[in-house]
């Protein structure tokens, strides 16, 4: 009865992933020739917004900062913890002072999920947010955006906080409105 349960919790998990709709549409357009192209929200089609266009060039900006993780212990049992205060420290500095460059963090909240993001800090007080990442046997990418940082003061905040899960928490919080999207969401599923 366990695994009976098991293997349809997997099933489900794999019809959501894969976004089967349950007929024979597809993600293509059909020219007047009959052939099939790619679709409009292929993320690798066409150029870039030019607020974003930086990403296509990997000139956004050097690393700033090593990367830091807030990382759930053996089975999850345990809470996630900050892997690099300091890496953590100089990443909210960054931010607080606009120091254009790159920041990467990730998450792992569980042994089957993880996610991570890479930030390029602008000089205009933007940040060029791309975000990836897998739950189970699904994979993300996207959507990367153009976002506005927070207030200076935001940041002072989060440094100020006592534990660095909760600083941790308020740097995955620092964006404001998008500016523009750079790239859309690009999922994928895959089958053991």
């Amino acid at each position: 009865m366990h695994l009976r349960a098991l293997s349809f919790a997997f099933a489900l998990v794999l019809v959501a992933c894969s976004g089967d709709k349950g007929d024979s549409s597809t993600d293509t357009d059909t020219d007047t020739t009959g052939t099939g192209t790619t679709s409009p929200t292929d993320p690798t089609e066409g150029p870039l917004d030019p607020a974003c266009s930086c990403l296509e060039t990997d000139s956004c900006g050097a690393q700033i900062c090593e990367r830091v993780g807030l990382v759930c212990e053996e089975e999850c049992g345990d809470e996630p913890t900050v892997d690099d205060e300091a890496a953590l420290q100089c990443a909210l500095e960054a931010l607080r002072d606009r120091k254009p460059g790159r920041l990467s963090w990730y998450n792992i909240p569980s042994v089957t999920t993880t996610y991570n993001t890479r930030v390029y800090i602008q000089a205009d007080g933007d940040a060029i947010v791309e975000e990836s990442g897998g739950v189970d046997l699904c994979n993300y990418t996207g959507p990367d955006v153009r976002r506005k940082l927070k207030d200076p003061a935001y940041f002072a905040d989060c440094l100020a906080l006592a534990g660095s899960n909760e600083r941790f928490t308020c740097m995955e919080d620092g964006f404001g409105e998008q500016v523009v999207e750079c790239r859309p969401l690009n999922e994928s599923c895959s089958e053991f």
